[in-house]
């Protein structure tokens, strides 16, 4: 059995560098990438979450397996059968969905003559740079062809009967308003990586770029009260630890409240985080448009600010998160 080119998602630097030695001492190579590399023939992820290499590794029909691969075959002094040690399924919601990805998507591809679901897709992705990279890769991971222009697209419009998608968002939606116009469908991005993750393919017309609103920043009222619980809590028990969210723009916070000389801090805008988050944990991120109705009336109180202290800034402290990533935790290096 020939050695394996690997990948590693979703491992400390501590773990990363034991991996990393394991699979060399074996003869094999790590590619050190903070990204999807179709070099890789196997995904080894440290834990199940939506991060780039997983999700574009499971599309490329690749082995995604866990860390038991590594370690067991170096016991073994010899490369295992990586079909024993791929993701099971496992958990409930989000984990278990993400669980299966990997084998279903393998499946297709031997079904289907090892060829990508994204083959017959021809797609013009007009996004920000950073994003634009990182779904290229994903939907080239799928076989789609992308498409490469800039705006206005004059070239992509003069081929608009051969496109077959355009993946943008509300902000940069005019700039292709005139190829829409002849019939290519305009599509959030979330829509690849839900089309991946899904059992079901998912409906188009939900994606609408020029409409859509990732779930993620749709105000809802259960949310609301989750944040009054949370800063009754606080109120009532100062003892409670603080929680203070990243703060990226200190003019987007809505809300500061002071218990006790201990600021809470929420930031509507936060992302990375689970949107689905049914408790009040003080030790978890919460994500919440809030409402006129919620807002405070009166200002922070005097010597207090809406910028988290330094025993309480979590901004250089957050970890690096896959733009892709919708887990609600993820290791420090968890991409």
């Amino acid at each position: 059995m020939s050695s394996p080119t690997v990948l590693l998602s979703c491992f400390s630097d501590d773990q990363r560098r034991k991996m990393t030695a394991l699979v060399e001492k074996l003869g094999g190579r790590v590619i050190q990438s903070l990204h999807y590399d179709q070099r890789c023939t196997h995904v080894v992820v440290g834990a199940i979450s939506s991060t780039e290499k997983l999700l574009a590794g499971a599309i490329a029909g690749k082995w995604v397996v866990k860390p038991d691969y590594v370690e067991c075959s170096y016991k073994a002094r010899k490369w295992l059968e990586a079909e024993k040690f791929v993701l099971e399924t496992v958990g409930s919601g989000n984990e278990k969905k993400l669980s299966e990805v990997p084998s279903r998507w393998r499946r297709f591809r031997l079904q289907n003559g090892n060829r990508g679901p994204f083959r017959s897709w021809k797609v013009l992705l007009a996004l920000p740079d950073s994003d634009k990279v990182r779904y290229r890769r994903l939907l080239q991971a799928g076989g789609a062809c992308v498409v490469t222009d800039k705006p206005p697209y004059i070239w992509a419009e003069s081929i608009s009967d051969r496109l077959t998608h355009i993946f943008t968002n509300r902000d940069l939606f005019k700039t292709v308003l005139s190829i829409h116009r002849k019939g290519v469908p305009c599509i959030h991005p979330d829509y690849v990586k839900d089309y991946i993750i899904q059992r079901d393919h998912p409906d188009t017309r939900k994606y609408r770029a020029n409409t859509y609103v990732h779930p993620a920043k749709k105000p809802t009222s259960s949310g609301c009260r989750k944040i009054t619980s949370y800063m009754l809590q606080k109120c009532s028990n100062p003892n409670m630890p603080t929680k203070s969210l990243s703060v990226r723009n200190p003019n987007r916070v809505q809300l500061t409240n002071n218990c006790n000389n201990k600021v809470v801090v929420l930031d509507c805008h936060q992302r990375s985080c689970d949107p689905h988050q049914q408790s009040c944990d003080p030790n978890s991120s919460i994500v919440i448009d809030l409402t006129p109705d919620d807002l405070s009336p009166h200002p922070p109180s005097e010597g207090v600010t809406s910028t988290p202290s330094s025993e309480q800034n979590t901004t250089s402290q957050t970890p690096h998160v896959d733009h892709l990533s919708i887990a609600s935790h993820s290791p420090s290096d968890c991409v």
